[in-house]
């Protein structure tokens, strides 16, 4: 997988971390460049890394995205299981990306994602990101992911932090299970996107 420099993450699109700021670039599969410290004080610094939230699930309904499978949906403004082609949205190469976004920076601790019925078919792993900064991995290779995305297993607890954007990439192939849009791996696929 292409490693980002450093104070960067995001690979496979490495973006400067908060707090940073510099000029990236990608050229013969490696990324370049310098992310630099911000001068930041100390009170926006530690507002914008530490919060109180309310446990509600929070309004990221904005879709961006780098996915080009059969289905390229919203599942941004929706909570629970539907496998419909308006929701769902298919990766068929790992880096590609669904973003969820929000109006203004909201105090988050948890997102979790909806996938198909089935335990192996349309099933992927996915790096998340709050605001370009790694949170940790989603996987639903071998889980029941239908329901609430908010109750089902297939979620990530953090430190609640403000964010304006989640970014799921796809990081991992499945476990060879393709079928989901017959095209190629990860061939994962996502109907629902719940932060909280």
């Amino acid at each position: 997988m292409v490693s980002c420099p450093a104070n960067a993450a995001g690979a496979p699109s490495c973006t400067c971390n908060s707090g940073f700021t510099g000029t990236l670039s990608f050229s013969g599969g490696v990324w370049s460049g310098t992310c630099t410290g911000k001068h930041v004080h100390l009170f926006a610094y530690f507002s914008a890394t530490t919060c109180s939230r309310t446990g509600a699930r929070r309004t990221f309904s904005t879709r961006a995205s780098t996915c080009t499978g059969c289905w390229l949906g919203n599942p941004c403004p929706y909570d629970a299981y539907s496998f419909d082609p308006t929701q769902g949205v298919n990766f068929q190469a790992l880096g590609q990306y669904v973003q969820c976004s929000a109006a203004a920076p909201t105090c988050v601790a948890n997102v979790g994602i909806g996938t198909y019925t089935s335990t192996t078919t349309c099933q992927g792993t996915w790096q998340v990101l709050c605001n370009g900064v790694s949170l940790g991995t989603i996987s639903t290779i071998g889980r029941t992911c239908t329901g609430s995305s908010m109750t089902n297993s297939c979620r990530l607890t953090f430190s609640a932090r403000l964010c304006t954007s989640i970014r799921l990439v796809a990081t991992t192939p499945n476990n060879g299970a393709l079928g989901c849009c017959n095209g190629a791996a990860p061939d994962a696929m996502i109907v629902a996107v719940s932060v909280w």
